[in-house]
This record gives C-alpha cells, sequence and structure tokens, in this order.
C-alpha cells in the first residue's frame, strides 16, 4: 500500500470515527430528553464541526474569522450564546487529535515557545506574594495560561503553507465583514442598528461642543475597534499584492479600501498616527507612494462630510501646549490619558523591579491621581498605554520577560522573511508593529488578538522550510495547497 492510500484511508476512518460520534451525540440528547436548542446545536454544530476537522485549512480560517471579529463575545453580550468559545476551542482540539492521529504533530517552535510563556507565569505567580490584591493577580495569570495554551495549540496546528494561508484567509476576511458593516451604517445612517451586534456605535463628544456617532464594531470601544482594523491591514494588502488569482484580489483590494474608511470613522488619533507610522516604514523607498496614501487619507473625512479634522487639530494644539509647558488642555479625553499614563510612570518609580502586581494597576489609579495630584476621575481606571502599564504592573523584570516573547516572536517571523514564507511574515512583522504603534495610547483590553499575532509569528518560520519552491502568494483563498505535499517530499 501507497503513503497515499494509507494516509486516505487513515483520513476515512477519522471521519467515520467521527460521524460515529456525533449519532451518538443526538441519540444521547434524544434518550436524556435534553431540550430543543441542544438537539438543534448537536444536528447542525457538530456535523459542521466534523466537516471542519476534515478541512484543517478552512477550520484555522473560520477559528481566526471568529476571533477576529470578537464573535465569541457578541454572541455573548447581544444574543446570550455563551459557547462558542468553548466550540472554537473543541474545534481546536479535534484538529489536535486528528494530528496526532494520523502522525503529523509538528514540534518546531511549541517548546521556545512553552518555555517564554511559562517563565512569564512563574512570575505572575511571584507577584501574587507581594500584590495588594492577590485574587486579581491569580486571576490575571489564569488568563496567561488560557491564552498561552491556545496560542500554543495553533503553533502545533499551523504547521503548512495551507493552514497558515487559512489562517490570513480568516484575517482579511474578518477585516472585510467588520468594515463592510461600518460602510453601510455610515453611508445609509443605520447607527440605530446594530448589525447583530457586530456594528455597535456610541455617540460621543468628537471635539468641542461637536458630537457625533463612533462606531465600536463588535468590540465595545472605537478605539480598540481601530486597533484591530489596523492589525488586519498588512494581511489585506500583502494579499493585495501577491494574490494568485483575481478573485482574492479583489477581496484583499475591498478588505484594504474599507478597512482604511472603516478606521476614519472610529475617529481614532492614536490609530491614525500608528496607520501613518505604518505606511512610511512599509513603504520607506517610495515615497510618492507615501505621499499619495497620505493624500487619500486626509481626502477621506472631507468626502465623508465627518468632524475628523477638528478632533485631530484640537488634539494637535493640546500636544503643542504640553510642549510649551502650559498646564491647560482643551480635550478632556487628553488630559485624563495623560494623568492615567503619568500615574502609570509613578507606580513603576515606586516600585521599578518587580511592579505592583498583574493587573493590579486599575485599583492603584485613583490613590496615585490623589497622590500626585492628577485627574482621580472618579473610577478606577486602566493606564491607557501598554507599555507603561507593563512597567507598572511588572516592573523591569516582568517587563523583560515579556519583551523575551515578543522578541522571539520577531525573530521568527525574520527567520522566515528568508523564506518561501516571507509574504506572510511579513504581514506578520507589520501587524506587531501596529499592535504595538497602538498601544502606546492603549491598554490590553483585549489581549486575544496579539497572542493570535504571536502564534502566527512563532508557527511560520519553522512550517514552510519545505516549501522553498512553493508559489509566494499569500492567503490564496480557494487554492490551498494539499496538506500531504509537505510530508510525501
Amino acid at each position: 500500500m501507497s503513503a497515499v492510500d494509507h494516509m486516505v484511508r487513515s483520513e476515512r476512518r477519522v471521519i467515520l470515527a467521527l460521524t460515529v460520534a456525533v449519532v451518538a451525540i443526538v441519540a444521547g440528547a434524544i434518550v436524556l430528553q435534553a431540550n430543543g436548542f441542544a438537539i438543534l446545536i448537536a444536528v447542525f454544530a457538530v456535523p459542521i464541526g466534523v466537516w471542519l476537522i476534515a478541512q484543517p485549512a478552512v477550520a484555522l480560517g473560520a477559528v481566526f474569522f471568529c476571533f477576529f471579529t470578537n464573535a465569541q463575545q457578541v454572541l455573548s453580550l447581544w444574543h446570550g450564546f455563551d459557547y462558542l468559545t468553548e466550540l472554537l476551542l473543541l474545534l481546536l482540539f479535534g484538529l489536535l487529535v486528528r494530528d496526532i492521529w494520523l502522525g503529523r504533530v509538528s514540534q518546531s517552535n511549541a517548546g521556545f515557545f512553552s518555555a517564554l510563556v511559562a517563565l512569564n507565569i512563574a512570575f505572575a505567580l511571584l507577584q501574587i506574594v507581594f500584590s495588594a490584591e492577590p485574587s486579581m493577580t491569580a486571576s490575571s495569570t489564569v488568563e496567561i495560561f488560557k491564552y498561552g495554551v491556545i496560542a500554543l495549540v495553533l503553533i502545533i496546528l499551523l504547521r503548512d503553507t495551507a493552514r497558515l494561508q487559512g489562517a490570513g484567509a480568516g484575517i482579511v476576511l474578518a477585516l472585510l465583514f467588520m468594515a463592510s458593516i461600518t460602510i453601510v451604517q455610515f453611508q445609509f445612517g443605520l447607527y440605530h442598528l446594530n448589525f447583530g451586534g457586530f456594528g455597535a456605535v456610541t455617540y460621543h463628544n468628537i471635539v468641542g461642543e461637536i458630537d457625533y456617532w463612533r462606531v465600536d464594531g463588535p468590540l465595545t470601544d472605537p478605539n480598540f475597534y481601530a486597533q484591530v482594523l489596523l492589525i488586519c491591514l498588512p494581511f489585506a494588502y500583502g494579499g493585495l499584492s501577491r494574490a494568485g488569482s483575481s478573485t482574492w484580489r479583489m477581496i484583499c483590494l475591498a478588505a484594504l479600501v474599507t478597512g482604511l474608511f472603516a478606521i476614519v470613522l472610529t475617529y481614532s488619533r492614536g490609530v491614525l498616527v500608528g496607520l501613518v507610522i505604518l505606511l512610511i516604514v512599509y513603504n520607506r523607498r517610495r515615497w510618492p507612494f507615501i505621499i499619495g496614501c497620505i493624500a487619500v487619507l486626509s481626502v477621506i473625512p472631507a468626502v465623508a462630510n465627518v468632524p475628523y479634522f477638528e478632533r485631530i487639530g484640537a488634539a494637535i494644539s493640546d500636544v503643542i501646549a504640553l510642549l510649551q509647558g502650559d498646564g491647560y488642555l482643551q480635550d478632556e479625553a487628553i488630559n485624563g490619558r495623560l494623568s492615567e499614563m503619568l500615574a502609570a510612570m509613578y507606580l513603576f518609580f515606586e516600585h521599578p523591579f518587580i511592579g505592583i502586581g498583574v493587573g493590579q494597576y486599575e485599583i492603584y489609579y485613583q490613590d496615585a491621581a490623589r497622590h500626585y495630584g492628577l485627574m482621580a476621575r472618579g473610577a478606577d481606571r486602566e493606564a491607557h498605554s501598554l507599555i507603561l502599564e507593563l512597567l507598572a504592573e511588572r516592573g523591569l523584570v516582568g517587563a523583560l520577560l515579556y519583551s523575551l516573547m515578543i522578541a522571539g516572536a520577531v525573530i521568527c517571523a525574520s527567520r522566515a522573511g528568508r523564506s518561501a514564507a516571507s509574504p506572510m511574515a511579513l504581514a506578520l512583522l507589520y501587524a506587531l508593529l501596529a499592535y504595538y504603534l497602538t498601544s502606546l495610547f492603549l491598554h490590553a483590553a483585549f489581549p486575544m488578538y496579539l497572542w493570535l499575532i504571536l502564534a502566527l509569528c512563532f508557527a511560520v518560520a519553522p512550517k514552510l522550510q519545505f516549501d522553498r519552491g512553493a508559489r509566494s502568494g499569500l492567503l490564496q483563498i480557494g487554492d490551498y495547497d494539499d496538506e500531504m505535499d509537505g510530508v510525501l517530499q
């Protein structure tokens, strides 16, 4: 029996076993007189899961699509369905079992990543002893462990070109899905509709006496929504320039254009700064192109007739006032965030080596603000800067351990930049850059996005070494290489 025949028979056995499991689940639900909704889930969700497990690239694309659209939180908050996260984890577990059964488990960088995560967890456990609220630090430690395990499973699963392309395709489609809803809302004035929770909007003060709608998308804050859109843009840009099919090129172009427009409609100034820097770094040798892109970005607010320039102007005035030593700031949001950042700096100076404890900043903020004459703001607040929050909560030691994990991801993606994986690796490096540029003004309210990018970075380097003769296309949906090709070469 040839190797191909053996693998085909193994695939069939897996599918048969899963089909039997589906029948058993449905039969058990009926015998145990489960409610109709549970039976409905068993009848539809489990067979879909079986099919997805038989198509790993599509399954991973679906997982990344759900995570990047924040579908698990949307379904929970708006529809009372609290099980999507568990279903996605079950799908990943099924893929892992499938790979173990077929003997296709990759070792690669999984051990390296595990060691880095373990160091961060060990440090967080050590901090529990010194924390003012040990339970909060313990909860944050559990969160690090949870995300670390998910990322580790993804690193193991993302073992070849097809699966990496599937994951990248899920990110691009998530960008197109979210941004399209935002554009439709703006174009037709449908701000009263939340599109099933994926198009949430809130009425905010834009600047001065101007109030208007700001788009939250599937998240709970317009600034974090803009951050996620920016993280996705490098994948769409890479797909546009490297796609092997005209259909996928058009999808990437649509995602890129709608994504840029949606960022403007969030009115996020920090993300706009990150976008401009990203454009300059990405195209540093093509200044005419950079100038053209900035010109297009400048035209969008005028065409859309939104008060973005006024909001940016107020921020520039406040920055100039700060540089000149003027204590009065026009924008209350900037004033508040400045207080939160300064409080983080003061807390770091008080606890420079091991910090105040992971997840502790919020409970320290008001006391620190009052002590140093800052805006207490009448509520527990985040640092609104990931870098300063890391220093305050983890000190130099913890920030160094965290930085080692990021450095490992950058090294892995950079190594892949010298192989056939270079398009995906380049997109990942710029996605990381986008995350940290925007994190200068944002804290880690949605850490899952960073962990997903880290998983892709650690996965991309070794998994495509066998595929040096492959096409250099990125995210060619519907055109995946067969998984067995890399094994049989």
